[in-house]
């Protein structure tokens, strides 16, 4: 899991930045904003995960920080610095409800959590 997001991670940043088509203002802001709205989702799901479980885990983390990665892509090369913690802050408890009640609720089978990370937090 730990392998798997950490190449997503990598991924992301490469993605984001890329997509400003050069080596400019906006690949330095994209690059910021991606770095603080995937932190910024990792320690709220962390907290989280504290509160409700009494406990941390490493695949929680791991999806916290891909629900603030999911999350910031849209405006990463053009929103303030302090919209990303924001972005990511909100991002995470939204994602984590999707997975944790919604697929139990409706009982979809999605192992990897695609829908609760990527499509809720897509939206």
């Amino acid at each position: 899991m730990v392998i798997g997001a950490s190449i997503l991670w990598v991924g992301w940043f490469c993605f984001n930045c890329g997509c400003a088509g050069g080596a400019n203002g906006i690949v330095i802001l994209a690059f910021a904003n991606t770095a603080l709205s995937s932190a910024t989702s990792m320690v709220v799901w962390m907290a989280i995960e504290w509160i409700i479980q009494k406990k941390c885990t490493v695949m929680g983390t791991m999806t916290g920080a891909i629900a603030g990665l999911v999350g910031i892509t849209p405006g990463a090369g053009y929103v303030p610095l302090w919209s990303s913690m924001i972005i990511g802050a909100t991002v995470a408890p939204v994602c984590y409800f999707a997975i944790t009640k919604i697929k139990q609720r409706f009982g979809y089978d999605d192992a990897l959590d695609a829908f609760g990370c990527h499509g809720v937090g897509g939206i």
